[in-house]
């Protein structure tokens, strides 16, 4: 089973952060000096979504939510092609910091 540990903890988190907030980004706040914590509510339940293991699915349906019901955004097939994209990268983020964790060991 894939754990992540304390010290994984904190740059997995700032990842998550990064991909939420430069890859995600659904209301175009990128590039917006200012506005760098709008994700973080989103990045740390993210965050305990991957710390415990949810699928791909689990994480698809979590930010197609808040898309849909927080930020009134339409979920259009282009935009549903975009959070499955996000989502491989959310995984491949925990993937990463586990199996270099693993390797320090």
């Amino acid at each position: 089973m894939a754990i992540i540990t304390d010290a994984n903890r904190v740059p997995l988190s700032q990842s998550l952060d990064e991909i939420l907030h430069y890859v995600w980004d659904p209301i175009g706040i990128a590039g917006q000096s200012g506005m760098r914590d709008e994700y973080q509510t989103y990045a740390t339940h993210a965050y305990e979504l991957l710390k415990n293991n949810a699928t791909s699915d689990e994480i698809r349906r979590y930010l197609t939510m808040i898309e849909r019901e927080q930020m009134e955004n339409s979920i259009t097939e282009q935009k549903i092609e975009h959070i499955d994209f996000v989502v491989r990268l959310l995984v491949d983020a925990r993937e990463w910091f586990i199996h270099h964790s693993s390797l320090e060991d």
